[in-house]
């Protein structure tokens, strides 16, 4: 967003609407670029992302398109934060993702470093989609990195 208004409620008011970045004039174009480069390379696709209606990891199974997951042939209910990280980490199969990717991509940059609500979250879809929960086999923590679902025989 480009506003004239520069004062800190603008700003949060912009962000809180919607706006991916706020930015006030007068600005330096190469600030402009910058900031419009930082965003395409958020939400711009990786060459390793997934793009199936459907995806199966061991006993579980995620239909992206009618958005649904299935655990051992049954359908669980998930709820739109569990489905949006389970999401993210099922396209990018077999690719680390790091948690300021994972929080930018779910809950939006500005929450890029609040590890801890992506850690609790991680574990409520845990329960609801892991055989053990506390030993995890799907959805892998790279300790003080992120997480990755690997893909089938690696």
């Amino acid at each position: 967003m480009l506003s004239a208004r520069e004062a800190n409620t603008d700003k949060v008011k912009g962000l809180q609407m919607g706006a991916d970045d706020y930015l006030a004039k007068p600005f330096n174009p190469d600030e402009l670029i910058a900031r419009i480069e930082a965003v395409n390379r958020r939400t711009a696709p990786s060459e390793n992302r997934i793009f199936v209606d459907s995806i199966t990891m061991g006993n579980v199974t995620v239909n992206i398109k009618n958005h649904m997951v299935f655990v051992d042939g049954k359908e669980i209910r998930l709820t739109r934060i569990e489905w949006l990280l389970l999401c993210e980490l099922a396209r990018n199969l077999g690719k680390l993702m790091l948690y300021g990717d994972l929080l930018s991509r779910v809950w939006g940059p500005e929450y890029r470093d609040d590890v801890q609500i992506l850690r609790t979250w991680i574990s409520r879809l845990r329960r609801k989609i892991e055989k053990d929960p506390d030993n995890p086999v799907l959805i892998r923590t790279i300790p003080k990195t992120g997480y990755i679902i690997d893909q089938p025989g690696t």
